[in-house]
């Protein structure tokens, strides 16, 4: 009986640490690969901020006196919406002037915070305020459900987004706003139910997007 409770408390604990350190390294590489790949998007965004920011005076302009260099930053947002597999919607506001640009339209900045993009936990007044920042570095929203004719229309319809929003350097007197929709995070952090896994991205130690079927209180 002695030897069999020993061999029998072997076996458990072998297979235990056995199994544990399979599931720790499977889990290890998965964030990696999380990790790995929204870092990446993220440079994209950064990257996308410094191509406007040598655009100068291309893209910071008064629309009453330059109106057709609207066409040229239009183009040059579709352009980049099209081929982007992580935002949904990118949108160029200019500090100086009062229109706002999205790859197929301008509007004006109080039309864009009354009808254009509505958030759910944010006001306008705060919209406004992410949007008129000269702070350095990229702010975010967490996810939450979002309504209007510019989330609605203009591509394919959204009805939860993280959004960040980067000032661009080096003068920031313009911001540019990402808006990235529920099914990327879906994708990025899809779970099997049997996983039984809680994913959450972080930024500046708030949560802003999770995912799973575990309930973490």
């Amino acid at each position: 009986m002695f030897v069999v409770l020993i061999m029998g408390t072997y076996l458990y604990w072998y297979y235990y640490r056995t199994i544990y350190s399979d599931f720790a390294g499977s889990s290890r590489e998965y964030l990696a690969s999380v990790a790995d790949q929204h870092e990446n998007n993220i440079l994209i965004l950064n990257d996308i901020m410094s191509q406007m920011s040598i655009a100068g005076s291309n893209v910071e302009f008064l629309l009453a006196q330059q109106p057709e260099k609207n066409f040229e930053l239009r183009d040059m947002l579709y352009q980049y919406n099209s081929v982007s597999r992580f935002f949904d919607r990118i949108f160029f506001f200019y500090h100086g002037d009062q229109y706002l640009y999205n790859s197929s339209t301008s509007v004006s900045i109080k039309r864009f915070l009354e009808r254009g993009v509505v958030l759910e936990h944010c006001t306008a007044e705060e919209l406004s305020e992410k949007l008129y920042q000269e702070k350095a570095g990229m702010s975010v929203l967490p996810e939450q459900r979002t309504r209007g004719y510019l989330v609605e229309n203009s591509g394919e319809v959204i009805d939860r987004v993280v959004s960040y929003f980067l000032p661009m350097e080096p003068k920031r007197q313009s911001t540019i706003l990402f808006l990235v929709g529920g099914k990327y995070y879906d994708a990025l952090l899809a779970a099997e139910e049997s996983e039984l896994r809680q994913t959450g991205i972080q930024y500046q130690g708030e949560t802003i997007v999770e995912r799973g079927n575990l309930s973490v209180d």
